[in-house]
């Protein structure tokens, strides 16, 4: 009876342990598919966080760009600005003294003499009170030749008796 005893329980071992082995065996293959699809989530999100870097260099890359063409646009305009404020100057400053000669000037006696000023005034040296000034804009030049003719033109027609 012993023998036989053996033979029973060897064979619920058996079956426990087939049944066991195959418990085991699904679980496994559970656990591989399992851990299958955690690789490839781990890859996605491997290959999510590369693209990322890639864009954040990317735009700090572009961003750098940027604030560089900025700065080299604002020295510019700086740089514009400053250009045109002492145009300017030069401009107001030439344009007080000239409309000044303009009013004393009342003999054509004096042509040589504002010709003489108004070259001067080109090569930017402000002959009524020596300073030394950008040179006037082309407008600026033209305006005081215009202004010129015109008074010539008022001088002799009051000399000539002409209206």
């Amino acid at each position: 009876m012993a023998h036989n005893f053996d033979q029973t329980a060897l064979a619920e071992l058996q079956e426990k342990f087939t049944l066991l082995e195959s418990k085991t065996n699904a679980c496994l293959d559970t656990h591989e598919c399992r851990l299958s699809e955690c690789a490839e989530k781990i890859q996605e999100l491997q290959s999510m966080v590369d693209k990322v870097k890639r864009t954040q260099s990317a735009l700090s890359t572009a961003l750098a760009e940027f604030e560089m063409q900025l700065a080299s646009s604002y020295s510019k305009l700086a740089n514009q600005t400053a250009e045109l404020s002492n145009t300017m100057e030069g401009d107001v400053h030439h344009i007080k003294h000239t409309m000044d000669a303009l009013e004393a000037r009342t003999d054509l006696r004096h042509d040589r003499l504002w010709n003489m000023v108004l070259e001067q005034t080109e090569r930017g040296l402000c002959t009524l009170c020596t300073r030394k000034v950008p040179a006037p804009s082309e407008d600026v030049m033209a305006q005081a030749r215009g202004r010129s003719a015109r008074v010539r033109e008022s001088w002799e027609s009051l000399q000539s008796g002409e209206p």
